[in-house]
Order: structure tokens, then sequence, then C-alpha cells
């Protein structure tokens, strides 16, 4: 009889990854280079990240905000021609009872949180609108299986994200290290796990400056998952870069090549600043458990800082930043939008 049983969780479990794989498969926007048909000389992205749920009682691993903020986003006046979503996009390996999803075996449990998490995006793809990712610490696991990660976390999130970005990057990293340009704007994205131990962070600092060499456009973004500067005093400093002697030359880097800015998320908040013309984003608001914003926890080389005053959890709105670059001036001007009773509204803007 339990032989029986067995088998029959086993075949559950390769019917739900295999519905999960149409559902990526098929999603029109998913696979990197499809851009929406947003034309002319002005053109704008979106940043979103931290959509991941509370660690108790979560039933679906992402946040009960999601689908909404998503709807937002297929919605907005002018549509984006890409979401680029900067990491945690689901509880991945971080839960606690009585969550019914520890009852799945891990080889489900990881496919069950991403298939939630594609259903709940699934209108920013209708819209035709394609959408990139960072990989978080939430889909590698490095501190609960130091230098190693969780592996059916890791290979969930290889088969069903890294595998369709594009494949540009080292041999180690494909998918996860890797660049694309899109009209006159190059994206960088950083993975800060490959090669990690436990709670640290690092970035492949030579392939880097590889591609910021190599880049032919006149705007320049770079990615990854947490902030090269703290902005906040969480205990979750060993994941950001500022504990990593690269961090320097890393930004550095790219100082020396005009990026416009180095957009990440991690800690549950929005926060932006600039180190040396360089602007850094902190996009964590979109749906996790939000903490506590003070302007007084910032990289005291940080300048131009917003907000400029404390922001309780308790009052940190759910939101994503547009960005929008104007191929005919060189402009690239940013907007933070945010739910407020059901609408979006705009809580902070700025010029790149």
């Amino acid at each position: 009889m339990r032989h029986v049983e067995r088998m029959a969780g086993r075949l559950a479990g390769l019917l739900a990854f295999a519905a999960l794989v149409c559902l990526a498969a098929f999603s029109p926007a998913l696979a990197a280079g499809e851009a929406g048909e947003q034309t002319g000389k002005v053109w704008s992205f979106v940043l979103l990240g931290d959509t991941r749920d509370v660690t108790k009682k979560s039933a679906t691993g992402i946040s009960a905000g999601l689908a909404d903020l998503a709807g937002h986003i297929a919605a907005e006046p002018v549509k984006p021609d890409l979401v680029i979503h900067a990491g945690d996009l689901t509880n991945g390996y971080w839960l606690k009872a009585p969550s019914p999803l520890l009852k799945l075996d891990p080889t489900v449990r990881y496919r069950e949180m991403y298939r939630n998490f594609l259903e709940a995006t699934a209108p920013i793809r209708e819209a035709g609108i394609a959408m990139y990712y960072v990989r978080g610490n939430h889909e590698f696991g490095g501190e609960i299986n130091p230098g190693a990660g969780v592996p059916e976390l890791i290979a969930a999130y290889g088969e069903l994200f890294a595998a369709r970005m594009p494949q540009n990057g080292p041999e180690d990293s494909k998918g996860l290290n890797y660049s694309f340009t899109h009209k006159s704007a190059n994206f960088i994205v950083t993975d800060q796990y490959t090669g990690s131990q436990g709670r640290s962070v690092r970035i492949n600092l030579p392939w880097i400056k590889g591609q910021l060499e190599s880049g032919q456009s006149p705007v320049t973004f770079v990615l990854g998952h947490s902030p090269a500067f703290t902005t906040s005093v969480s205990e979750e400093y060993e994941f950001q870069l500022a504990a990593v002697a690269d961090r320097d030359p890393f930004w550095q880097a790219l100082t020396a090549h005009k990026v416009k800015a180095y957009l990440c998320c991690h800690e549950h908040f929005y926060a932006r600043g600039a180190v040396d013309g360089i602007w850094q984003v902190v996009q964590g608001n979109g749906g996790a458990s939000p903490m506590t914003y003070d302007p007084k926890a910032q990289d005291k080389r940080l300048t131009n800082i917003f907000p400029h005053k404390r922001v309780p959890a308790k009052e940190m709105l759910r939101g994503y930043m547009v960005i929008t670059v104007d191929e005919t001036t060189g402009t690239v001007t940013a907007q933070e939008k945010c739910v407020k009773d059901g609408k979006m509204v705009v809580t902070d803007s700025f010029t790149m």
C-alpha cells in the first residue's frame, strides 16, 4: 500500500511539473528577447522585486498582492517594453510551520511556488511584455546548505527561469549572469550566488567588466539582488555587496563606464541614493513582509537619499518603478508607483 501511495505521489509531482513547464513554455514573453511593441523614441521598463510571501502559514509562497501588482503593470497607461524582477520571486526554502507547502516533497514544493508566481504574473506576459529575472537568495538557499544551496530549489529555478534567459554568461552561470540590449539600452544582470558560501555573496567582476567594456549602448543599467551600499541595519548584512572585497572595484567600474543605475532589492522597502553619480535603487516593496526604512541607516556615502524621512513597516506601500528612456535626448527618468486605496500613485520621481 505504501508503495502504491509513493508511486501516486511521484506521478502527481510529475504531472504538476509537466503542467508548470507547459505554462512557462507557452508564456508569450517569458523567454528572452520578446519585448513589447512600444514604438517611437520613448520607451519604458518596470523594475519589481521581493514578491515572496510571509514565512508562516504561506499556502502559495507568493505575496497576496502580487497578482494585483501584475494587473497594474499590464494596465500601465503606456505599455512597458519589459519587466525585470530583481529577485526573491517566492519564499523558496524559507517556510515555517504550519505552511502546507512544507508537506510537499521538495521536488514538488518549489515548482508549486513557481507555478503560483507564473499564474499571478500572467497578465504581464499576456499583454506581450517581456519578463527578465535576477536570482535572489530565496532562489538559492545558501544559508540552509552553505556553498551549495538547496539542490531542488536551484534546479527548479534553473529549468523554469534561468534556462529561458539569455545564455551569454560564464559557463558556470548561464542564465544567471547574462546581458541583453534593448533599443538604446544595455542591461547587465549579475548573479551573486554562484560560488557563494552561506550568507555571503559574490560577483564575477571580470565578467562584469568585460560586459561594460564591450557595451555599445549609450545607456547602461546593471542589476543584482542585493544592495551595494547598505540601506538598513538588517541582520542580513552578510547578503549584501557591502560585505565583499569586490564592492568598491565593482562600483568603480560602473562609474568609469557611466552606468545610469544599479538596480536591486533584497531589503523590503523602496529607497534610492547615489554614489559618485551612479544611482542605487532598492526596489524591495513587491509584497514581502515590509521592513522599516530609516534614512539614518543609509550608508554615509549615499547622497540624494529618498525617502527623506523614516517610514515604519506598517506604512510601507507595495509598488514598482517605471523607468523611461528617451532615445532622442538620452534622458532617463524614473517614477516609483505604489498601491494606495486600490489605485496607483506616484510616490517618487527623479532623473537618472
